[in-house]
């Protein structure tokens, strides 16, 4: 069974929509990026740090004939034929910081990245977006404990 919910550390998680072997190729530059940041500062790194990275990953994949590997444990951009396409999937980064509370990220294939309080990818994403406005989801929650984290934002499937 493939996974669409992935928990890159304890603090953020990730669900996508669109070809599983690149969402697993993303995750594991995520958790190895989280590893690196964990190395350096002694905590998980902020959701928005993650985010940027995995866009920056994402949009530098875009570029014709480049692709990034790895060489002890360093993100390099190598040269390589033509041949190479950007990654399909679109990602949703869903995670909890310490200053800013829960955050939302969508990533697009092209390595774009935007903040949201809800939002949905997929098929279905009109109608799911359309329900989650009649919902009032999208008004600011105020909470004063700290929230257990959760993987992801509650998820809706219309079919």
């Amino acid at each position: 069974m493939i996974e669409r919910i992935a928990v890159v550390c304890p603090n953020i998680g990730i669900v996508y929509s669109g070809m599983g072997p690149d969402f697993r190729v993303l995750v594991t530059r995520a958790r190895k990026s989280a590893q690196a940041y964990w190395k350096i500062y002694g905590d998980y790194p902020p959701t928005r740090v993650l985010t940027q990275e995995l866009a920056n990953i994402m949009q530098q994949a875009t570029h014709s004939g480049y692709v990034l590997g790895i060489e002890l444990g360093v993100w390099d951009l190598m040269r390589f034929g033509s041949g190479v396409r950007p990654f399909g999937v679109s990602l949703l980064v869903a995670g909890w910081d310490v200053g800013r509370g829960s955050t939302l990220y969508q990533v697009d294939p092209s390595g774009s990245y935007w903040a949201w309080k809800a939002s949905a990818i997929g098929k279905n994403m009109v109608n799911a977006k359309t329900f989650l406005e009649k919902r009032s989801v999208f008004r600011p929650r105020v909470s004063h404990k700290l929230p257990r984290v959760t993987l992801a934002p509650t998820v809706t499937m219309m079919t």
